[in-house]
């Protein structure tokens, strides 16, 4: 990967962060609400969009009906780009019949860069080897996801020749249904979070930055609507957000924190709670409204 990409993924990444010690403090409120929409709006190039965080973790559901119970199947279906993760050089994949959970714990080094990537997950009711059937209405699942290593440059016209990274991804989710979801993913609550922090180095600039999402009680239409080409919208529902970050670097120095609230309405739209404002969300294209 060139070295300007480079940089330009760490600050996507950087830019859509909440912090781990948000609750200390105050998040900023605009003085008026175009100044939080303009703030918003400049978010969106790089924070998650509302619906991919529902959607990703819908993936947890189809994968129930496709998990074969092996390493190579839980790579495919679940971890999707990750899969070079089992090529690791420290793989551990195990079922355990106390707890019911499988786990998949691995590692690797790649060109100075450390991956490591711990994954566990639940079906409720299940088979005799932990696997889902046709009557499980139940998913619960885990996952962390750590990088870190210096990425050397090997460009021109770079802003150093290394970069310290460190990243950090995790979720936790818990997924139900009124049926089993198998075969009927109508109605499916989900309740859980998802969270990341970040920190680089690179020539005399230092940024850290993570972000927070928390999801409750979303109902959602099925995601397997035989009419895929029919737009499916959360029901009801809300998933709270923080973001917080600082920069240090010579003429290029701050710390931003902020916190806002999309609740689903049902349909394409969503109320936006942010910076002290009410907006309306249009979750076909992003946009806002002021309310």
């Amino acid at each position: 990967m060139k070295f300007k990409n480079f940089i330009t993924v760490l600050l996507c990444i950087f830019f859509i962060a909440t912090g781990c010690d948000s609750d200390k403090k105050q998040p900023v409120e605009f003085s008026t609400q175009t100044e939080a929409e303009q703030s918003y709006e400049q978010l969106q190039s790089s924070q998650t969009d509302p619906l991919e965080i529902v959607n990703k973790v819908l993936e947890a559901a189809s994968f129930s009906e496709s998990f074969d119970g092996s390493a190579d199947g839980l790579s495919k279906h679940r971890l999707g780009k990750r899969r070079t993760m089992m090529k690791a050089n420290s793989v551990s994949f195990t079922y355990n019949s106390n707890t019911g959970y499988w786990t998949l714990d691995a590692d690797t080094t790649e060109n100075g860069v450390n991956f490591s990537l711990f994954y566990k997950v639940r079906y409720t009711p299940r088979g005799l080897f932990g696997l889902a059937t046709e009557l499980t209405d139940r998913m619960e699942y885990e996952t962390h996801v750590n990088v870190n290593g210096v990425v050397v440059d090997s460009s021109e016209g770079a802003l150093g020749d290394s970069v310290d990274v460190t990243l950090d991804y995790s979720e936790n989710y818990d997924i139900q249904s009124d049926e089993p979801f198998v075969t009927n993913t109508n109605f499916i609550t989900i309740t859980g979070s998802t969270s990341a922090s970040s920190e680089f180095s690179v020539a005399q600039l230092t940024a850290t930055a993570s972000y927070n999402y928390d999801v409750h009680a979303l109902k959602i239409f099925g995601p397997f609507n035989d009419a895929e080409d029919e737009p499916e919208y959360p029901e009801s529902g809300s998933i709270h957000f923080t973001v917080d970050y600082s920069v240090t670097a010579p003429e290029l120095s701050g710390s931003y924190f902020i916190e806002g609230t999309i609740t689903f309405d049902g349909d394409n739209t969503a109320t936006l709670e942010y910076g002290g404002f009410t907006f309306i969300l249009n979750l076909d294209d992003g946009t806002v409204t002021p309310v």
